[in-house]
Order: C-alpha cells, then structure tokens, then sequence
C-alpha cells in the first residue's frame, strides 16, 4: 500500500494511492458433497476408523495400519461413502484474488475562492478458482475426476470533477459554498469457464489432462455511469442554513 501526496505549489497539489493484494484461499467444499466433513460426521459410525486395520494372516486384528479408507471399501461403516481425511487433501476448492485499486487526484487553485478538483480511480479484480475431484474419491469416481475452472475479471474506471466555490460578504454574516460537477464510471466484467472429466492420474490437475471436456463458456459485460451534480449552501450568522442541489444520472449497458 502507497499513499503520496505532494504540494508543487501554493495553487497546485495532488495525490496517489495505489494498493495492491493477492490472496489465496483454500475454501470449504459445499455441505451436500460426500466429503464434506459436516455431512460425515452425521453419517459414518464412531466405531469407524480412519485407518485401514492390520490383520496377520488369520484375520486377526493386530494394529492400525498408516493407509487411510477412501470411504469406497465395503467394510467401511459410512452412509456418504467418503473418508473426508483421505478426499478433501485430495480434491481442491482454491480461489486466487489479485487486486489494484489505485486513485490519483489533483487539486488546482484558480482563485483564492476558486478551485478545481480531478480524481480518477482504476478497480482491477481478478479471480482464478479451481475445483478438482480426484478420481479415487467418492465425488470423482463415477465420472474417473473432474476439473472445473473459473476466471473472472472486473474492471472499473471512475473519474470525478468538480468545480468548488467559496466566498463571504456582508461582513462575514452570510456564506456561500457551491460546486458543479461530473462523474463517470465504466465497468468492464469478463468471465470463463470450463469443465473435464476422466483423468488418469489425480496429481494431473490441468484441463488438458482431461479425456472428455464437459463444458466452455464465456462472457463480457459493459456498463456506463454518468452523473452531473450541483449544490449550493447558503449560510447566515452561522445559524441557518439554506442547501440546494441538484443531480441528473445516465446509464448504458
């Protein structure tokens, strides 16, 4: 995060800030999966272990072993069919968010009760998500895994300009400050997705890995803003005061 500001002179000033994030998120798979781990705790027995047994070679129980149950095994007491601790490392819901939001702004003093202020800012968002279900999990058996991935873009540029005046007469006992002004926002929105199924290896987390695409599509949205605005505050003796504005908005899409 920056924030600037410089003086070049006693008429003339302006700013910059400028913030940018990247984020990544690991969420939480939806509650109606078989490996949510909500819906398992509701489902598998508490006598279910996580842990496949070692049995010697009478079938008897000698110890736990260190592989996990994928839920698919016909010995595992579980209604969903999932072993949540063995498909949710597995099966991926991440989201990556980058972000510049920057806003410069100049001030200009035309005269000493006339001034003169511009502001333009830029939004740029970006996310890039993944869902992956590997294949030798219950979510991704039946279709061998799948991939679905997401990006989206959206993008804002909003100016503002306005034009301020301050002034007092009648000794100081009446005030007036007024301005007239412009604003216009664009938006820009764009979005894609694509889908594929049967993946001979779950470490193969790519679409060009799948055997079968399921899906691709893709939009772009534009939008546009436009404002004029006006007010002017009268105020006398510092006690009463008298507003009146104005404003007329526009919009394409």
């Amino acid at each position: 995060r920056t924030n600037l500001d410089h003086t070049v002179s006693d008429k003339l000033n302006f700013a910059l800030d400028l913030n940018t994030s990247y984020a990544q998120q690991a969420n939480a798979v939806n509650g109606n999966r078989f490996q949510s781990p909500i819906a398992s705790s509701y489902t598998t027995s508490p006598l279910q272990g996580a842990y496949k047994p070692l049995l010697d070679d009478d079938g008897n129980f000698i110890g736990v072993s260190d592989e996990l149950y994928t839920g698919l095994e016909s010995d595992y007491i579980g209604l969903t069919g999932d072993n949540f601790l063995y498909s949710l490392p597995l099966n991926p819901v991440d989201v990556n968010t980058f972000r510049v939001l920057t806003k410069l702004s100049l001030d200009y003093k035309i005269l000493d009760f006339l001034k003169f202020s511009q502001t333009a800012t830029v939004d740029v968002i970006t996310d890039d998500s993944k869902n992956f279900d590997d294949p030798t999990t219950n979510d991704g058996e039946t279709t061998n895994g799948s991939l679905d991935q997401t990006f989206d873009q959206n993008r804002a540029l909003t100016t503002q300009s306005f034009l301020k005046y301050f002034g007092d007469f009648g000794g100081g006992d009446h005030s007036i400050d007024a301005f007239v002004g412009f604003e216009y926002q664009r938006v820009n929105i764009k979005d894609f997705y694509a889908g594929g199924i049967g993946f001979a290896d779950g470490r193969l987390q790519t679409l060009d890995s799948a055997a079968e695409p399921q899906g691709v599509s893709g939009t772009i949205t534009n939008y546009s803003f436009v404002s004029y605005l006006s007010q002017v505050n009268y105020d006398f003796l510092d006690k009463y005061l008298l507003t009146v504005s104005y404003r007329r908005d526009g919009s394409s899409r």
